[in-house]
């Protein structure tokens, strides 16, 4: 008798566990898709930056004079004050790029909350129901049955990847 009551148990949890996994499958492709194609904004974002990078230096290398121009102005100073506007113009635009990086990482991470939200919720609701199907079933018992049902349950095989708080 003990051994069928432990088998319920443990069929009522693996219900549970079946019902919630379909939920959670939903939620899940849900967040995989969201994933791939946040993913995919940021590899086009990454290529948009770079080329841009590509094209804001060569500008700034065309700026430096050549041949006997690019020699007077070494004489002059111009150079060296050339050089140094070009190096603050390449830190303002690692800035920005930086900038608008995390800007969009954030707004993933906004989008996606929700969905991470709502799989917490249905985990955690799955959770209390397993506690609450558990301790209704152990109540009901008298001490000593209930000590051997727990034996009897210890002793049956469990998934040892996700138990979902089933071991009493």
């Amino acid at each position: 008798m003990d051994k069928t009551l432990a088998d319920k148990i443990h069929q009522f949890s693996q219900e549970t566990q079946l019902k919630y996994h379909r939920k959670c499958l939903v939620l899940q492709k849900s967040k995989e898709s969201m994933v791939k194609q946040h993913r995919q904004i940021r590899k086009q974002l990454n290529e948009k930056q770079n080329k841009r990078q590509q094209q804001e230096n060569k500008k700034r290398q065309n700026r430096f004079s050549k041949g006997f121009r690019g020699l007077w102005d070494r004489l002059t100073g111009n150079r060296a004050a050339l050089k140094k506007q070009n190096e603050m113009e390449s830190y303002q635009s690692m800035l920005r790029d930086r900038a608008e990086k995390d800007s969009l990482i954030q707004k993933h991470l906004d989008e996606r909350s929700p969905l991470q939200n709502k799989l917490d919720d249905l985990n955690t609701e799955q959770q209390k129901e397993i506690t609450t199907l558990k301790v209704t079933m152990l109540t009901q018992l008298p001490e000593e049955k209930t000590v051997l049902l727990q034996q009897a349950f210890n002793q049956s095989p469990q998934n040892t990847d996700r138990n979902y708080g089933l071991s009493l």
